[in-house]
């Protein structure tokens, strides 16, 4: 059994929000090792995260103070390693996330038409309902399905989409959709200092209709986009597309800038 304790009366402290995946992966592994610890829940916006950024250096969850060692951490990954690590099973520290196959699905394929949808598409400063369709007659558009905001593979894909600067290189619209709700984009647009837009989708509604829902473990009634990519051209007929076969699971890109150069080739950035 867990030994959760009362607020303060435990040697360590985990700072988490309700129902994310990485914050229970983190309660987990508490709990497998049989290790006593409190659980602080913060708030959703970054910038009221005044108490996570005094103790652990960051605003991110989840995050944990470790009074046995001294150790303060955020990063998941990093840890439930250290947790393994110091209170258990080194080689049990690898076993950070179990592989999900998915099953094959109906997702649009190349040469079918996207579905159209309108949801609230989110900048660094505000946000408005936009319809799929306002976007693809100015151009190609990227279409990225990824985690919700905090979860380490949409974070990866969106650093690297940001260092690749394709819309730089090619003349195409990049936008994001997750279930993460505006306000949640918002802070983690300026957070991230990230210069895409984003959709919000936080019923999953979107990824429902692509067929590409992906049902998270351990929380029952609780979804979001399995992850995947659609190069859409005006008329939103798809040109490329990459789904996860598995969590976790990061695209080609390489793969996806070859397919940019040769839907893009031709017109001017």
């Amino acid at each position: 059994m867990s030994k959760t304790t009362a607020s303060g009366s435990a040697p360590i402290t985990l700072y988490r929000l309700q129902a994310r995946p990485f914050c229970e992966s983190v309660a987990r592994t508490l709990r497998d090792l049989d290790l006593a610890y409190d659980s602080r829940f913060v708030e959703a916006l970054h910038s009221e995260r005044d108490e996570v950024k005094r103790k652990t250096g960051v605003r991110t969850v989840p995050a944990i103070v470790d009074e046995n060692s001294g150790v303060t951490m955020a990063e998941s990954g990093n840890i439930i390693e250290y947790l393994h690590t110091t209170y258990g099973d080194p080689a049990d520290a690898d076993s950070t996330f179990e592989v999900k196959e998915f099953d094959e699905t109906d997702y649009p394929r190349v040469g079918e038409t996207a579905p159209d949808f309108v949801r609230p598409l989110v900048n660094g400063e505000y946000w408005e309902d936009v319809a799929l369709s306002e976007l693809t007659p100015d151009g190609p558009v990227l279409l990225v399905f990824h985690s919700m905001d905090g979860a380490f593979p949409g974070t990866y894909i969106w650093n690297e989409i940001s260092d690749r600067a394709w819309d730089d290189r090619y003349d195409v619209t990049l936008v994001g959709l997750s279930i993460s709700t505006p306000n949640e984009h918002l802070e983690f647009v300026q957070q991230r200092e990230i210069d895409y837009r984003l959709f919000s989708d936080p019923q999953n509604g979107v990824a429902e209709t692509y067929d590409l829902v992906n049902d998270l473990d351990g929380m029952t009634g609780v979804s979001e986009a399995r992850p995947a990519i659609f190069l859409l051209d005006e008329d939103r007929i798809v040109q490329y597309v990459w789904t996860a076969d598995q969590w976790p699971e990061l695209p080609d890109y390489d793969d996806i800038g070859e397919a940019l150069e040769a839907t893009t080739s031709g017109r001017e950035s």
